[in-house]
Formats: C-alpha cells, structure tokens, sequence
C-alpha cells in the first residue's frame, strides 16, 4: 500500500501549492485533493478546506464523497480549531492533535527538504479509523504538518543594517505605520470558520 510515499507526497503539495491533484492511490482508497485557503496572521494560520477546496474520495471516475476541513494553527504549531466534515474523522483527528502537541517539532526527514514529504507520525489513525476513514485522515494530518512546516517554522531573520546615530538637531519623530502595511491577517471569525471547535486554549 502507498501511504507513506509519492502518491501522499503529490496529494499534499496539491493542498499547499495547486493545483488539484489526484485522484491517486493512498492506501486502497484513491483520493484528490484541491489548493486549499490558507490565511497567515502574526498569531498564527488559517487553514480553509471548505467548498472548492475540499477533498474527495473516487471510486471509478465518480467522486463518491467531498469532504470539507478547516482548521486554525496557533503560531507555536499546536491546531486549536479544527472542524471535519465527518464526525468520526473529526474526532480522531482532534484527539491526535491534541495528543501531538506542537506540530512543528514533525521535521522532514533527513535528505528531504520538501515541506510536504509525508510523516508517519500519523499513522496510528489508520489504525483507530480504518478504510478509507483512517487514510482520509492520514492525508489531513499531513496536510495540516506541510502547512506547519512551511508557514510556521522557525526561520533565521535576515541581519539588519544597524543606523547611524541620529544627530540631535535632525531627529524627526516616527512616521505613522502606513495604512496597507498589515496584510493576510486571520479575521476573528472567517466564514468557512464557524462551528470549529477550539482544541485547546
């Protein structure tokens, strides 16, 4: 079974980075997955996989379900909203969450700089879930690590050129910030956020 390999792997550059891919084979199930809304804000990440950037699980050529998530990241790694569009993926995902922590400290693996080279971290959900619930999951998980990996890693800030002092005479006060300088900031409550369920606090 490919789980943790290059189906997974397209699967989930697809949610970061578009455009839709699949369906491909993930364990016995084929999935798809479409570029999914990603909203960055200082506390944090939006994740948005609501109509038009859901996934779906094929059987022949047919979709047979669409499956919409949508999730909030807090800026240390832990997901403290989630919200699945099916009760038992949703439960199990938001136990696994908790139970992970910080997602973070879920590295790539030694020799694979891509963000979303899968973890087998989440595994354990193919277990509590099975069938297509469990890989379903699985693929979710990832999603939620890749965009982890590549939005909120921590990053080396470039050196910054120190100023000369300022002389007495020629000191101006501070300029406001301009109107536009904040930009992407999360809204307190999105539209394809609401009935998420807080994971922690």
């Amino acid at each position: 079974m490919d789980i943790y390999g290059p189906s997974c792997e397209r699967l989930v550059r697809a949610a970061l980075e578009g455009p839709a891919a699949g369906p491909l084979l993930v364990g016995r199930h084929r999935f798809r997955l479409r570029q999914l809304e990603i909203l960055k804000a200082p506390d944090g990440l939006g994740l948005g996989g609501g109509r038009g950037h859901h996934l779906s699980l094929y059987r022949g050529p047919l979709a047979v379900r669409r499956l919409a998530y949508q999730g909030r990241l807090a800026s240390d790694g832990r997901m403290i909203e989630l919200a699945v569009g099916d009760l038992a993926i949703d439960a199990a995902l938001g136990r696994w969450l908790v139970a992970e922590g910080p997602l973070d400290r879920l590295a790539a693996p030694a020799g694979q700089h891509a963000a979303c080279w899968p973890s087998d971290a989440p595994l354990g959900l193919l277990d509590s879930l099975g069938g297509w619930r469990g890989e379903a999951a699985f693929l979710l998980a990832n999603v939620m690590i890749a965009a982890c990996r590549r939005y909120l890693a921590p990053r080396a800030a470039p050196a910054r050129p120190q100023p000369e002092p300022a002389r007495e005479h020629d000191a101006a006060p501070a300029a406001p910030p301009a109107a536009d300088a904040v930009v992407e900031l999360l809204p307190r409550s999105p539209r394809w956020m609401a009935g998420a369920v807080h994971l922690a606090e």
